[in-house]
């Protein structure tokens, strides 16, 4: 092998290394991780990627249709720029921060990837760390005090925030995990024992997890995506049989809504995200086709939020000085907020292209896919949040990367 080739071989394999590190790091917040630690997986992926892209002749660019989602995200980054000679500068750093990963995955799906990177390689990695994570928060939390308190909820959702993350992330992690399984299990034909083991614990810790929740989001898209799966499958195979099985299923899920302590606890009307909402629609609706602006539309919020949120909560936020960096958990108030109209499009093609770039099997994947990360976006913030990481990856999984079942690579259509 001649030194060249030697070194992209090197570099390729050393970005697949770097992305699965940043598999495992965006599952974590910077509380339980330090932000060098998360940090590191972006540099070991980009620099070894840019070698290998130069020294491999990557770089003689093709246009794809599988392009399209990478033009959205640079275009959806550098937005902010028409806006920056109207900001001020107090959360610009910080917000703009959390979106960097748009441009580094927009320009690795321009320009490929090193063709071990693979789809099922991204879910092994993914199952691998909900086990670990799952079993450690249990060690920490007590298996006993678990399974016999009736405040096992909070029990679990007490060590999970201080090994983890909250339930937002760690629930979305485990949803995206499933699917995974589920296509990856199904759609290869070629299994092995380990990797059969390790699905069927990852599967089964992940839903015992989602169902004692304390999040009312992740657990309604695990009952949701259990009650589709399930239904797809066993359509495929019984046809009219299906119907017993799903009426079987919704009443085990409604039960399991019932008995979940966070849907009793309180209503929508006095929750904090009800004044969030408020706020930011008060907002939008004077600039509603220009927006503010990433950092001064974030001050705008400051100025308003409290007045629409109760006693309890306004009293809550003003007691630990923590009414700054309050957004408005929700991506596309959000996201309208900041851009307006325009940014609300923009935002929304970054749903559906991913869609639109990947055929054959992988759509309705894909599909499932965004759909989780848009019922997401409408309690969080998303791709210009904590979760901007994953939702890139994946995307660039299932459109960029090779499947490799077994020894058959199936490439995207």
């Amino acid at each position: 092998m001649k030194r060249s080739e030697s070194i992209v071989e090197w570099a390729g394999r050393i970005s697949v290394f770097g992305f699965g590190w940043m598999v495992v790091m965006c599952l974590f917040n910077t509380s339980t991780v330090s932000v060098q630690v998360a940090n590191f997986g972006y540099f070991l992926f980009a620099v070894p990627w840019l070698v290998w892209v130069v020294m491999s002749g990557r770089w003689r660019y093709r246009f794809r249709r599988e392009h399209l989602l990478s033009y959205a995200m640079i275009l959806f980054f550098v937005l902010e720029l028409f806006y920056l000679p109207f900001e001020g500068n107090v959360y610009l750093k910080s917000a703009m921060e959390k979106r960097y990963p748009l441009l580094l995955f927009a320009l690795a799906g321009l320009f490929g990837y090193y063709e071990k990177l693979t789809l099922r390689r991204v879910v092994d990695i993914m199952a691998v760390v909900a086990v670990v994570t799952i079993v450690a928060i249990v060690m920490n939390a007590g298996l006993v005090q678990l399974v016999v308190s009736p405040e096992r909820s909070y029990i679990f959702a007490h060590s999970r925030t201080a090994l983890v993350n909250t339930h937002m992330m760690f629930n979305f992690y485990l949803n995206v995990m499933l699917v995974g399984l589920w296509w990856i299990w199904f759609r290869c034909r070629e299994r092995t024992l380990w990797r059969g083991v390790l699905y069927i614990v990852a599967a089964l810790l992940a839903m015992c997890v989602l169902c004692i929740s304390d999040g009312r989001n992740g657990l309604v898209t695990f009952l949701f995506l259990v009650f589709l799966l399930i239904t797809v499958e066993c359509w495929q195979r019984w046809r009219w049989r299906t119907v017993g099985v799903v009426a079987f299923m919704v009443i085990v899920g409604l039960a399991i809504i019932e008995l979940n302590p966070r849907f009793q606890q309180y209503g929508f009307q006095n929750g904090a995200r009800n004044g969030y909402w408020r706020a930011a629609v008060e907002l939008i609706a004077e600039k509603p086709l220009t927006g503010y602006g990433v950092n001064n539309a974030q001050e705008e919020f400051d100025k308003v939020n409290m007045k629409y949120q109760t006693d309890g909560m306004a009293d809550y936020w003003f007691k630990r000085k923590e009414c700054r960096f309050i957004d408005t958990h929700n991506q596309f108030l959000q996201t309208t907020l900041e851009f307006g109209l325009i940014g609300l499009l923009l935002l929304l093609s970054l749903y559906v292209l991913p869609i639109v770039s990947t055929s054959g099997e992988r759509r309705p994947l894909m599909a499932i896919l965004m759909l989780i990360c848009g019922v997401q976006s409408m309690t969080d913030m998303f791709i210009t949040g904590q979760f901007c990481t994953i939702y890139c990856i994946i995307t660039q999984a299932v459109i960029s990367f090779p499947v490799m079942c077994g020894k058959t690579i199936k490439k995207t259509g």
